[in-house]
């Protein structure tokens, strides 16, 4: 365990920039744009929407339902941002120490190939997106304090428990997130630990070839179960990308419900599936790992 931690911080040491300081430009952005939102609907008179305010069509806004909603669409926000970072950081896991030489220096400490994949791949999926949604809960706080600072006296209700559930259930989510994208990020992290160069270049490289291949078969009337191979991955990646963004209820008012997953949302043969691939393809990265040299 000592290992691993410490194997992790030097992943943190040797990316603080994507991990630490990309979330500061983003928090910064994101408050900026909602501060200057939020001051200019209030003083041209359109921001007048407070805690706990019955609407003129009857919809009740319940501060349960305000925290949920901004700490969620930051957390999605902050979502689509950080899967490009981890995207780009899979790709290079195993194929920049190669580059610049260090896997010579790493190789002489008594440090096994398979701490060091587990190390990248439990930073990857999980420490680098905890820095991510960590930023967006505290825009989130500084967003809606500032909202009640602009409404001033119309905040009707706003000492909710929902200020401490609402950002837990968002940091929560960065596991059945991991386990959910598991293969996805090992599958880069082999292609990473094959390339010569340009990771993305042998990532993207077998669904071409399987892309020509489907493309000649399905004009010579052949299946190949090629398309049944796409529409597996497909449904795969949507289930989780478009059931993730669903809308739930609260304080009758629908507001988004990011993650929309619980643990019940992998319970089932997709994510057995995917568990059984990420396992294959992690031994793969390892076997592939062990037979790397510098590039």
């Amino acid at each position: 365990m000592k290992t691993l931690i410490t194997l992790m911080k030097r992943e943190y040491m040797e990316h603080k920039v994507s991990t630490f300081w990309f979330p500061v430009v983003f928090s910064v952005i994101a408050f900026v744009s909602f501060a200057i939102l939020a001051i200019y609907g209030v003083a041209s008179g359109s921001g007048e929407i407070s805690f706990g305010e019955e609407l003129a069509d009857g919809t009740f806004i319940g501060a349960n339902a305000v925290i949920s909603v901004v700490c969620h669409v930051m957390a999605a926000l902050a979502f689509m941002t950080v899967i490009l970072v981890q995207s780009a950081y899979f790709l290079g896991s195993l194929y920049d120490d190669r580059k610049d030489q260090s896997i010579i220096f790493w190789r002489s400490l008594p440090v096994a190939e398979w701490q060091t994949i587990t190390s990248k791949f439990l930073y990857g999926s999980l420490v680098l997106p905890l820095f991510y949604f960590a930023s967006a809960v505290v825009v989130a706080i500084a967003s809606l304090i500032l909202g009640a600072i602009l409404m001033g006296d119309k905040v009707d209700g706003l000492l909710t428990f929902a200020w401490i559930i609402e950002p837990i259930k968002v940091l929560v989510a960065i596991v059945p997130i991991a386990i959910w994208l598991m293969p996805v990020w090992i599958y880069l992290m082999c292609a990473s630990a094959l390339a010569k160069r340009l990771p993305i270049i042998y990532a993207a490289a077998p669904f071409v070839v399987l892309s020509i291949i489907w493309g000649i078969s399905h004009a010579m009337n052949i299946n190949l179960g090629i398309a049944t191979f796409f529409d597996s991955v497909i449904s795969y990646l949507g289930r989780f990308f478009l059931e993730q963004f669903e809308m739930g209820s609260g304080d009758d008012l629908e507001v988004v419900a990011f993650p929309a997953l619980h643990w019940q949302f992998l319970l089932n043969w997709q994510q057995l599936v995917g568990s059984l691939v990420a396992t294959g393809l992690a031994f793969s990265a390892l076997k592939l790992r062990q037979r790397s040299e510098t590039v």
